[in-house]
C-alpha cells in the first residue's frame, strides 16, 4: 500500500517480484522463451483448444498474423487483401466460435481462421462491421466500438446473427436476430465487452451497461447499472468470467455485476498514476492468471524504453492485495501447451541443455493454461523459469511508544532461497531514512545481526534464489529509553 505512507502503514511498503497468496508471498518467475521471434511487435495472441485438446497458437503483429509451428511461426496472413493496416495504437483482438478462430484490429476487415480446414485468415464476413473489440454473448458475435455502414461509432453495439457470425449481419431483429443498439451518454466509445453468468456487460468512457438476453425483435434489454465510472483503455480492461476489471480515470475497479469495487484506493491508485506513461498508454495490456487468482496489467513507466511495458501490477482478486513485478514485455498472454513428447523435443532442441523448462513442467503437457507473455525480443515465453529475485518490505513502526529502541536481531521466515536484509530507522517522522548496508544471514543462527538504535524502523528482505514461501519477519529489539 504505497498509497498510505511509510508511518504505521497498515500493508506492505515494498512487494516486487512476488505474489499474493494468502497472508504470505510466493515467487514470480523470469519468462522463458520458447519460440522463434515475430517480424515485430506483437500487437496481440490467442490460444485455441480444440475438443481433443489440442492447442493452436497465434500471433499477430501491425501487418501479420502468424500461427505457431513447433518454435516457429508461420504466417497466415490473408491470402486477398494484403497486409494488414493498423495504427500504433492498435492491437489484435481474438474470440473462438467453435473451430472458428475470429480477429479484430479495427482498421481491417474482421478476420476468421477455421482450424480445421483454413490455411489462411480471410475476412468473416462482407457485412459484418468493423470494430475494436468483441466477445461472444447467447451465441451471438457482440462487437463494440465498431465502424459500420454509417461511419466510425463508437457508443455502437452489433451483433452477429445467432449462432453465424459468418453469415449476414444486415439487421433482422426477427429473422436471424442480427441487430445493433447505440447506447448514447457514456463519455467516449465502448471500451469492452464481457459475457458473465448469465448476462453481458458493456464498458463504456462513464457507463456500465448491462445485457440481457430477451429474444426476438428487441433482442438484448440494455440497462445501465453505474454512471460514474468506465475506461477509456480497451486493453486494460478484462474478465474472468464473474467479474469485469477495469482501468478508470482514477483507480482500477472491478465490477461483480451487482457492485462496483475500487480496487487501488489507499493502496496503489495514486503510485500507479505517478508511474505510468500515460503518451504509451495504448501499450498497457492485461491478462487473467486463473491458477493464483491474479489480474496482470502490464504498464510502461516513465523509465520505459519507447514506451514498451516494463511493470506489472498485480492483483489477487481472492486476497484483495497488490504486488509489482519488474518485467519488460510487449503483451502478457494467457496461452495453452501445445503438448511434446521426448521425440519431439529433440526435433526442436539440439541438446538437452537448451530445453529453456524442466521435464516435469506443466509446459510440455498438451492444453494446460499458462501465463505468459511476448518478450520484447518479439519471442512467446512463459513465466516459467527461474524465481525472480524478489523484495518485501514491512512498514515503518515505532516499537517503544514511550522512547526509543535497539533493534539486536531480524528473522526472516523465508522457506528456501537466499536472504539479505537491511534496516531503516529514522528518530522523527520529518526526518529522512537512514539505511543500513544489506546484511547476510548469521551462519550460526540464521539470524541478521544488526544493532541500530533509533525511535522508528522498517525493514527491507531480498530473496533470491529458488525460495518457496515468505511469511513474516521477526524483530528482536530493547527499549533503550525516553524519547
Amino acid at each position: 500500500m504505497p498509497d498510505q505512507g511509510e508511518f504505521m502503514n497498515p500493508g506492505a511498503l515494498v512487494a516486487t517480484n512476488c505474489v499474493s497468496e494468502g497472508e504470505n508471498y510466493k515467487p514470480f518467475a523470469d519468462p522463458a522463451e520458447s519460440s522463434d521471434a515475430l517480424a515485430s511487435m506483437c500487437k496481440g495472441g490467442f490460444a485455441y483448444r480444440d475438443a481433443a485438446g489440442n492447442a493452436t497458437i497465434f500471433a499477430g503483429t501491425k501487418t501479420k498474423l502468424y500461427k505457431l509451428d513447433g518454435t516457429s511461426w508461420v504466417d497466415v496472413t490473408r491470402s486477398s487483401g494484403g497486409d494488414y493496416t493498423m495504427g500504433d495504437d492498435n492491437f489484435w483482438d481474438f474470440v473462438n466460435f467453435g473451430t472458428l478462430v475470429i480477429a479484430t484490429n479495427y482498421t481491417d476487415d474482421i478476420q476468421v481462421f477455421d482450424v480445421g480446414t483454413s490455411t489462411n485468415f480471410a475476412q468473416l464476413s462482407a457485412t459484418a462491421p468493423r470494430c475494436r473489440r468483441f466477445f461472444i454473448q447467447d451465441n451471438f458475435l457482440v462487437c463494440v466500438d465498431t465502424v459500420d455502414g454509417d461511419g466510425d461509432i463508437g457508443y455502437r453495439v452489433r451483433w452477429s446473427p445467432l449462432a453465424d457470425p459468418a453469415g449476414d449481419w444486415t439487421d433482422d431483429p426477427t429473422g436471424t436476430q442480427a441487430d445493433h443498439q447505440d447506447i448514447y451518454g457514456g463519455d467516449y466509445a465502448n471500451a469492452f465487452g464481457a459475457a458473465l453468468q448469465n448476462h453481458g456487460i458493456i464498458v463504456q468512457g462513464k457507463n456500465l451497461i448491462r445485457m440481457d438476453y430477451v429474444g426476438t425483435e428487441k433482442i438484448f434489454n440494455f440497462t445501465k447499472m453505474d454512471t460514474g465510472r468506465g475506461s477509456i483503455l480497451p486493453r486494460s480492461c478484462i474478465s474472468n468470467g464473474r467479474s469485469v476489471f477495469f482501468l478508470s480515470e482514477d483507480d482500477f475497479y472491478e465490477y461483480n455485476g451487482s457492485e462496483l469495487i475500487a480496487l487501488g484506493h489507499k493502496k496503489v491508485a495514486k503510485w500507479f498514476y505517478k508511474t505510468f506513461d500515460e503518451t504509451y498508454d495504448y501499450n498497457l495490456n492485461t491478462a487473467i492468471d486463473p491458477l493464483r487468482k491474479n489480474v496482470l496489467w502490464a504498464f510502461p513507466t516513465q523509465d520505459a524504453a519507447s514506451g514498451v511495458p516494463d511493470r506489472i501490477l498485480c492483483f489477487n482478486w481472492v486476497d484483495r492485495r497488490f504486488t509489482v513485478i519488474e518485467q519488460d514485455s510487449e503483451i502478457l498472454f494467457n496461452f495453452l501447451t501445445v503438448g511434446y513428447t521426448m521425440d519431439g523435443l529433440d526435433a526442436i532442441y539440439a541438446t538437452v541443455d537448451e530445453i529453456p523448462y524442466s521435464l516435469d513442467s506443466r509446459i510440455w503437457t498438451g492444453g494446460k493454461t499458462v501465463l505468459g507473455c511476448f518478450t520484447e525480443n518479439h519471442k512467446l515465453a512463459a513465466f516459467s523459469g527461474s524465481p525472480k529475485t524478489a523484495t518485501i518490505g514491512t512498514t515503518e513502526l515505532r516499537i517503544n511508544n514511550s522512547g526509543r529502541t535497539t533493534i539486536h536481531n531480524i528473522l526472516p521466515y523465508i522457506e528456501g532461497g537466499t536472504q539479505r536484509v537491511r534496516l531503516g530507522r529514522r528518530n522523527r517522522i520529518t526526518d529522512d531514512e537512514s539505511w543500513t548496508d544489506w546484511v547476510s544471514a548469521n551462519n550460526f543462527t540464521g539470524e541478521f545481526n544488526f544493532l541500530h538504535d533509533a525511535t522508528m524502523f522498517r525493514a527491507e528482505v531480498e530473496i533470491s534464489g529458488s525460495w518457496e514461501i515468505a511469511k513474516s519477519l521477526s524483530f528482536r529489539a530493547k527499549a533503550t529509553g525516553g524519547a
